[in-house]
């Protein structure tokens, strides 16, 4: 299956804070694993899926970028280790509706904060 867009690596620490319609008063954040234009997946610990009515995220950065976005997996990952942790979960997150203005500041931050050569399936 081809991919739409090109996904990049994006380095350790970038993350992301997100709080869902299911509870809005809680920000929670998240570790960015790649990114492209048509969405990203982040990585997190939890022991249940807390994406569920993710309607929008803000990658954290000097120039903080809030997009909408629609979850559209959450599972947990294969993980070792004391029960008392909370296991990793991955989710991918799919961008919706981005304004043009939302769109370059996407490309902008591709080009200043991931890794080239593009990630390959």
């Amino acid at each position: 299956m081809e991919r739409r867009h090109e996904r990049f690596e994006a380095p350790g620490g970038l993350s992301v804070s997100f709080s869902t319609n299911n509870a809005p008063n809680i920000t929670r954040l998240a570790e960015i694993i790649d990114v492209s234009m048509g969405g990203l997946a982040i990585s997190y610990r939890s022991r249940r899926n807390n994406t569920e009515g993710l309607t929008r995220l803000t990658i954290l950065t000097g120039n903080d970028l809030t997009l909408p976005c629609q979850g559209v997996y959450d599972g947990e990952r294969t993980w070792e280790g004391h029960d008392s942790i909370s296991p990793v979960r991955r989710c991918g997150v799919k961008f919706a509706n981005l304004s043009k203005g939302q769109i370059r500041q996407l490309e902008n931050f591709i080009r200043d904060y991931t890794y080239a050569p593009p990630l390959h399936p």
